[in-house]
């Protein structure tokens, strides 16, 4: 969708012609007998799309952007929240969207959160029409791993603002889009919660168990990541991030209703570099929430279980106080919550990728499908255990302390160096990132993935020296082992070589006859010689 449509509004968008922008719109005000409102309307919601999915080229670029919106919603504020352009109509110009967004589930998606706040602060009764797309997220579940926070680091960002409705620096207010978009989505959810709860007619078992005041976000699906082998740069980088060589843990409070308890867990996914306006992929393993032969039932549903009474008032109230007592779903004595837990295995999921997990409600034949509860993204990443900047398990709870003293020693001492992302600022200590300036996120997510590979092919590199290196050394140690060895021989055959020829020398000595005296040899002579004589 976007620019793929060449009417006078988006091209206006596209080339920047504010005035053409003006003129187009103020001319269509003028014309009351047009006939034609549907595909007006249509136009207007295709110029919006693309205004929130364009790549962002500098400060003054988000302005002329920021004026085009507000002339496009100023015409049509509907356009923001409109799904016109998802229905057949669109077809028309070529440009259905098919995944059924918004402009606000657009914008989370190309990680253009300044058009968010923007339309939070002047629209915000268009901001608070919020819908699930095709595939059942929320815009703040499209919005890309790296720019998401924590509900404590958005609190310490908004802190230090004068008024937190009105923040004045671009961090502030990405803080402020993201915690309205959250807490947005936790209203709705639970609003559908209920309504299936109310719907189900096994909702008479626990009525009376049920709570008067029920709390926001009190049923939820949320992921647990392990990350202490990813490197800090991956961390930082990547924000949201799991190791894809741990399994990951899936936090989940449901109601022990029956659609809810024939339900299931479905992990989707897609890769870095997938268009997520297009279907992701659907992992084949589900989890279904009761499943009776799941070797870990025990812990996907725990069930709050009551604890019995203790018949034997001698026994230690200690020693039964962790005594687990399974109770099945269906009980009707057990809370009105099921809450528990659960590993999903992602070593079969691209290194660059993120995933998500949808709870899926359903009957016991596991039709009337609908998705209740969703996470929001989560970057699936291959630890680089070759890097020296990464925290192991085995690092003591001191060592870790040290660890995240001198980061932040190193942190306050050196501030980092500026980069910006769709016209806002963010900075990093890693000089890389000195000065770039990236259109979008998809810019933003390129120059990491080739930074990834770059890194990668060093670390290949180096492994390869080093095993040429282990080579050589190998076989210099053998050929030292084969010269020492042939060292000992010959010095072994020298010995025993000069055995020998003692032994010789001493054996003939012993076998040579006793030399006779030249007096003795002229004494024998004569003696042969009277012999003769007589």
């Amino acid at each position: 969708m976007g620019a793929a449509t060449s009417t006078g509004l988006v091209d206006s968008v596209l080339d920047g012609d504010i005035q053409q922008l003006k003129r187009i719109l103020h001319t269509h005000e003028a014309d009351i007998s047009d006939s034609a409102s549907t595909m007006w309307e249509l136009e207007l919601e295709e110029a919006v799309h693309t205004v929130v999915a364009l790549e962002l080229e500098s400060g003054q670029h988000l302005q002329q952007l920021q004026i085009a919106l507000e002339l496009l919603l100023h015409a049509r504020p509907e356009a923001w929240s409109s799904t016109a352009s998802s229905q057949d109509l669109s077809e028309v110009n070529g440009a259905r969207n098919s995944a059924g967004w918004t402009a606000c589930h657009r914008a989370c998606a190309t990680g253009n959160l300044a058009f968010v706040t923007f339309v939070l602060q002047h629209y915000p009764a268009q901001f608070e029409i919020q819908i699930r797309d095709a595939f059942g997220l929320f815009p703040i579940d499209l919005v890309p791993p790296e720019l998401l926070m924590s509900a404590e680091e958005i609190a310490d960002n908004l802190r230090g603002e004068p008024d937190t409705k009105k923040p004045e620096t671009a961090r502030a207010r990405r803080c402020l889009a993201l915690q309205r978009l959250r807490e947005l989505k936790t209203k709705l959810q639970d609003e559908q919660v209920r309504r299936l709860v109310s719907e189900s007619k096994a909702d008479s078992t626990s009525t009376n168990n049920q709570e008067e005041n029920p709390k926001l976000g009190e049923f939820y699906v949320s992921f647990e990541p392990r990350r202490e082998r990813l490197s800090i740069d991956q961390a930082r980088n990547m924000g949201r991030v799991h190791e894809r060589e741990e399994l990951l843990q899936v936090n989940y409070r449901l109601p022990r209703s029956e659609p809810f308890l024939n339900g299931y867990f479905q992990l989707i996914w897609r890769e870095l570099g997938d268009a997520r306006s297009e279907e992701p992929n659907y992992d084949p393993q589900i989890t279904r929430l009761r499943d009776e032969n799941s070797h870990f039932l025990d812990l996907e549903a725990p069930l709050q279980p009551q604890q019995p009474q203790i018949q034997n008032n001698q026994q230690d109230p200690a020693e039964t106080k962790d005594v687990p007592f399974p109770r099945p779903l269906d009980d009707p004595n057990t809370s009105s919550v099921v809450e528990g837990c659960f590993p999903v295995d992602v070593t079969h999921l691209p290194a660059d990728s993120v995933c998500h997990i949808l709870f899926i409600t359903c009957d016991r034949h596991m039709l009337h499908r609908t998705i209740a509860l969703s996470t929001e993204g989560l970057a699936i990443q291959t630890a680089d255990i070759e890097s020296d900047d990464y925290f192991s398990d085995s690092t003591s709870e001191e060592e870790f302390e040290d660890v995240q003293e001198q980061k932040q020693d190193t942190e306050a001492k050196q501030p980092g160096y500026t980069f910006f992302v769709g016209g806002e600022e963010f900075s990093h200590p890693n000089s890389v990132f000195a000065g770039q300036s990236f259109a979008d996120v998809e810019a933003f997510e390129r120059f990491l993935r080739d930074l990834r590979v770059k890194k990668q092919r060093r670390l290949q590199e180096k492994q390869e020296q080093q095993e040429c290196l282990e080579q050589a050394r190998k076989q210099d140690m053998i050929r030292a082992q084969q010269q020492e060895a042939g060292q000992e021989e010959e010095t072994t055959a020298n010995k025993s070589d000069g055995s020998d020829t003692s032994a010789t020398r001493q054996q003939g000595d012993e076998v040579r006859p006793a030399e006779v005296s030249n007096d003795s040899k002229e004494l024998s002579n004569n003696q042969d010689d009277d012999d003769i004589g007589n």
